[in-house]
């Protein structure tokens, strides 16, 4: 197996469990505690994950808003952002989930693994395993609203209070697509696959030909 394979493995086991051994991923990929070594160490000098003592861990960083979002151009906040990490080893980190399903449904071949917080509690779980609730009658960040929970019974417990469609990743991603379509209300420049300044420029356009 090729370095970039293993280290693909290491961020989907990362992103599912947490946390990872090197024992357990020598057992699994079949190579030495060295080569593991090798590759976590190049992985953390990525900023894509904290070594600890026999493993691995998410890094520090995970819940802190770092950059701007690469779909709206907004600014990530601790409760809502979502990391896609990609196979050139860097990372995107969009400002709610509404963005980062976005951003992954349009580039699904780059992304190796998705991680989002709930909520409620702040814990990192893997987005592909979360329960989403897409629409709750509250404005944080993009529209419509997508929030994600680490358990079903905590969106349910929140939708009686704010309304929304609770969904799976998949129905979630779905959703969106079908509600930011061609002809449906849209709020920002992910809508139609523009970056933030393909959006500027374009509305600038329609407006001088209005």
């Amino acid at each position: 197996m090729l370095p970039a394979e293993r280290r693909k493995f290491i961020l989907e086991r990362l992103a599912e469990q947490g946390r990872v051994t090197v024992a357990e991923l020598s057992q699994n990929l079949g190579v030495s505690p060295m080569t593991i070594h090798r590759d976590l160490n190049a992985l953390a000098g990525q900023g894509l994950l904290r070594k600890v003592r026999g493993g691995a861990m998410l890094p520090l960083d995970v819940g802190r808003a770092v950059s701007t979002c690469p779909v709206c151009a907004g600014r990530p906040s601790a409760r809502t952002r979502m990391t896609l990490h990609l196979t050139d080893g860097s990372s995107w980190q969009a400002c709610c989930p509404h963005c980062g399903l976005w951003a992954l449904a349009v580039h699904c071949q780059q992304v190796v693994a998705a991680v989002v917080p709930d909520f409620l509690t702040g814990h990192v779980v893997n987005a592909s395993r979360a329960t989403f609730l897409v629409g709750p009658d509250i404005s944080l960040c993009c529209t419509p609203t997508v929030l994600a929970f680490e358990h079903r019974r905590d969106a349910e417990r929140f939708q009686k209070g704010f309304g929304g469609e609770i969904t799976s990743f998949e129905e979630a991603t779905a959703l969106l697509q079908t509600l930011m379509a061609p002809g449906t209300r849209k709020t920002h420049a992910c809508a139609s696959h523009e970056s933030p300044v393909e959006a500027e420029t374009n509305a600038a356009d329609r407006r001088r030909r209005a």
